[in-house]
């Protein structure tokens, strides 16, 4: 082995580490909580975000190409985060954990999630080792 390679060695070992280290598990939502979030964004979310999610006047799309490219190497913690801090624009963190959760659910079955029977869970610590679809 050169000793090129030899310094090498050790970064490409650091980089596989670090990639493990971000590794998370698919997201678990159940049929019910999605049904919920749909409830609760057709009258909190859609008067921005539109009646098909990506279609919306005055919010970011939440499905389809923009939604994953912003989200996809990120724990669904941060978008989780992102709602309760800002969202809806009037009334921001008003809706209650539970309740962005469902929305989130419904989200990420607009996103070619497929509901399971393991609830989404209202924890962000549980929600940053959980993964988007891409």
């Amino acid at each position: 082995m050169t000793r090129f390679a030899l310094l090498l060695l050790p970064l490409c070992c650091l980089g596989a580490g670090a990639l493990a280290q971000t590794a998370r598990s698919p997201a678990t939502f159940t049929a019910e909580q999605a049904a919920r979030g749909e409830t609760i964004y057709r009258d909190q979310c859609q008067g921005c975000h539109g009646d098909k999610l990506d279609n919306g006047e005055f919010g970011v799309p939440l499905r389809g190409a923009v939604f994953a490219a912003h989200w996809h190497d990120k724990g669904l913690d941060a978008p989780f985060q992102l709602m309760i801090e800002q969202m809806p624009p009037t009334n921001p963190g008003g809706l209650g954990v539970d309740a962005y959760a469902d929305v989130l659910a419904f989200m990420l079955s607009q996103n070619g999630a497929k509901p399971s029977q393991t609830p989404l869970p209202a924890d962000p610590d549980a929600l940053a080792k959980l993964a988007a679809p891409n």
